[in-house]
């Protein structure tokens, strides 16, 4: 079975068909609340008299989606009313009753014009049963029919909210403060309902009250849900990537696991240090929860990406690890984390076999990404625990893998980090991966930026690129200055639509393998000797173009560049 294959679907749980088992560590189990919410009631709007909308405004820390509202949260619900009508709202009282186990009233503010008198009156174990010859809704109705009248229900309070002002008003003329508390689901049914109501206009010699069938509840009459398990700490992803993958491109995907239901409960884009606050999307402290990371950026984007991760000094390097190029050997070059990207035959050992599948695709002969078009298919995004801990002796345990767990979330903490690690399969030289630990290798010492990736390597590669016009043609020149380099490589994108490829022509010496290809707009073209040896010091390679052009300005431009030396460790090619 092939052990990249393993590891990136074991690791990522990707890949359905090669692995099973369960990544998922069971949390500490709390007493938990499901999130519903309703709002759901089929009201009908008075049309030409006050609608009494009972808003659910927020929570007092700033949370305004109702389904997101934890136990230990103080609510706030307004009394909002809208005056279709001709007349005035100069005094309104309302009736809320709720149920004493689900909230408790903490505090009120009110909005009534200056000089208005307002006042609250509750009633303790009361309860509404409306009249059922009238709509539920027609607030004023329910009470002046008599046919609705208030009971005792223990658990249940009922507050009258008053205001009388010698102006008009309308708008959310009270806020209630609300403390939600822990009780059983049944208490938050219909948990703040409004009962009844009266409106009247005394602005003139006679006070005119807004009949029934005038007065309705509209659009919202009670509220209900079920509040989130209080748990106050906050939860933050980090995934360390190689300086040469752009996290905003990736898309972290939270799924909530129970038994067999895996079920997204989130989604958010990386920011640009690969950070991502979950804290609203962990809502439970008895689930598991299972973290998947997807490509955000375009298709193009990807296949840039995929252009970038294996080159001509994946293949050096694979060679000297298999022993294969000067000198080397098994285990004198790779840490555990090259022996699983770089193992692409799966055989669990790295030989000349890999390094040469790795150089089919570079020459462009095969794909080494055909069998994974999505993100998530070749980059291994793993927790770094787990990732750290890897070595060469358990990298090849045939239960490898079986003890990664999803990171474990600790609720006791304020804060919690969950941290990943991420390697690209192909990627032996880890251009676009990680080191275990987050950390540089010191063996290499030249540091730079060659044309869109940045490059921790041994040494630099001098060379002189030009581009110019050769009777007739448009030719890109590379000379080679070094003496120490072994293979290069370089990828130049050109204008299609003015230029057509020719040839790739090469002074490279007689024991060079050169290989030269063009495909959508794009020219892929190098040279390795498999010895070890040097390509000859100013060896020179040419591209040529035809196109009845008179100046090549814009016309060719390198997409990227890579090199290895005769020690078999990556360079920096530096063009002049």
């Amino acid at each position: 079975m092939n052990k990249i294959k393993q590891f990136l679907k074991k690791i990522e749980d990707f890949l359905y068909d090669l692995y099973e088992f369960d990544k998922h560590m069971k949390k500490s189990i709390l007493f938990l609340l499901i999130p519903i919410f309703s709002f759901g009631q089929d009201l009908v709007s008075s049309e030409d008299g006050i609608d009494i909308d009972l808003d659910f405004i927020g929570t007092t820390a700033g949370v305004t989606n109702l389904s997101k509202v934890q136990v230990n949260d103080t609510i706030m619900v307004g009394i909002d009313l809208n005056n279709l009508s001709a007349y005035e709202i100069t005094y309104i009282h309302v009736d809320i009753e709720y149920n004493t186990a689900a909230f408790a009233l903490v505090d009120q503010e009110w909005d009534v014009p200056d000089g208005a008198q307002e006042s609250v009156f509750s009633w303790t174990n009361v309860k509404w049963t409306p009249d059922p010859n009238h709509p539920v809704n027609d607030l004023w109705a329910q009470w002046s029919s008599g046919g609705g009248n208030y009971g005792q229900t223990n658990g249940w309070n009922v507050d009258h909210w008053q205001a009388v002002s010698t102006t008009g008003f309308e708008g959310t003329y009270v806020t209630m403060f609300f403390k939600v508390k822990d009780a059983d689901v049944e208490n938050y049914e219909k948990a703040i309902n409004i009962t009844m109501a009266r409106a009247a206009d005394n602005t003139g010699d006679q006070e005119y009250v807004h009949p029934a069938g005038t007065v309705l509840a509209y659009p919202t009459q009670y509220i209900e849900f079920e509040p989130l398990e209080d748990l106050d700490s906050n939860i933050y992803v980090r995934v360390d990537f190689n300086e040469n993958v752009d996290p905003t491109k990736v898309k972290l995907v939270v799924k909530e696991i129970v038994g067999e239901d895996e079920t997204i409960v989130g989604t958010m884009v990386l920011d640009q240090n690969g950070d991502a606050n979950i804290t609203e999307f962990i809502t439970k402290s008895d689930v598991d929860y299972a973290y998947e990371f997807v490509w955000n950026g375009t298709e193009e984007e990807l296949q840039d990406l995929k252009d970038q991760i294996v080159t001509i000094s994946d293949v050096v390097i694979t060679l000297e690890e298999a022993g294969e190029f000067e000198h080397g050997g098994v285990g004198e070059v790779f840490g555990p984390i090259q022996y699983i990207t770089a193992d692409v035959d799966g055989n669990q050992e790295i030989t000349g076999q890999d390094a040469f599948t790795l150089l089919a695709h570079v020459l462009e002969e095969s794909d080494l990404y055909s069998e994974y078009d999505a993100f998530d298919e070749f980059a291994a995004v793993i927790p770094a625990e787990f990732y750290d801990s890897v070595t060469i002796e358990t990298l090849f345990d045939d239960d490898f893998g079986d003890e990664m767990e999803e990171p474990d979330i600790d609720f006791s903490q304020s804060s919690v980090d969950l941290i990943f690690r991420s390697a690209m399969f192909g990627d032996a030289n880890l251009s676009h991966s990680v080191e275990q630990g987050d950390q540089e290798n010191p063996s290499l010492t030249a540091k730079g930026f060659q044309y869109g990736t940045a490059t921790m390597a041994e040494s630099f590669v001098d060379a002189i690129y030009t581009v110019g016009l050769e009777n007739g043609k448009v030719v890109a020149t590379l000379e080679i200055l070094s003496s120490d380099t072994s293979a290069l490589q370089i990828k130049l994108d050109y204008d299609n639509t003015r230029l057509a490829f020719e040839e790739v022509v090469f002074d490279t010496g007689n024991t060079t393998t050169n290989f030269g290809s063009a495909k959508n707009g794009r020219v892929n073209l190098g040279s390795i000797n498999s010895n070890g040896e040097a390509i000859p010091q100013n060896s020179t390679i040419k591209v040529v173009f035809a196109g009845n052009v008179d100046s090549t300005i814009g016309l060719v431009n390198i997409f990227n560049t890579d090199a290895a030396s005769t020690s078999g460790l990556q360079q920096i090619l530096k063009l002049q």
